[in-house]
């Protein structure tokens, strides 16, 4: 019962730090004007991770209009633009503008 308890409560620990990083994560990523080009697009436990300029940003994008998945679509040296606190990101890929909301935490 003890290791059960123990187990149980070392993860909700985990849990907690996650969700806590990835809220700090997606705050960053949301307050942030985003303006440039893709240096480096990664998948993080099923958020997209980017690099444009110097920063890294982690968000879970979800399909604006049924449009490709964002996470295996987007390419380096894509542009992406993104307003602070905006709720819509644009990627241009191929010369084509495509929108994508994310997920919110």
């Amino acid at each position: 019962m003890i290791l059960l308890s123990t187990f149980v409560l070392l993860i909700s620990i985990i849990f907690f730090f996650a969700d806590r990083r990835d809220k700090k994560e997606f705050l960053k990523f949301d307050r942030s004007a985003i303006d440039g080009r893709i240096i480096e697009n990664s998948i993080d436990q099923g958020a997209s991770v980017i690099s444009v300029g110097n920063h890294k940003y982690l968000f879970v994008p979800i399909f604006v209009d049924n449009k490709p998945d964002f996470l295996l679509f987007a390419e380096k040296g894509d542009s992406i633009f993104k307003p602070a606190r905006a709720d819509t990101l644009r990627l241009i890929h191929h010369g084509k503008t495509y929108l994508y909301t994310f997920e919110k935490f």
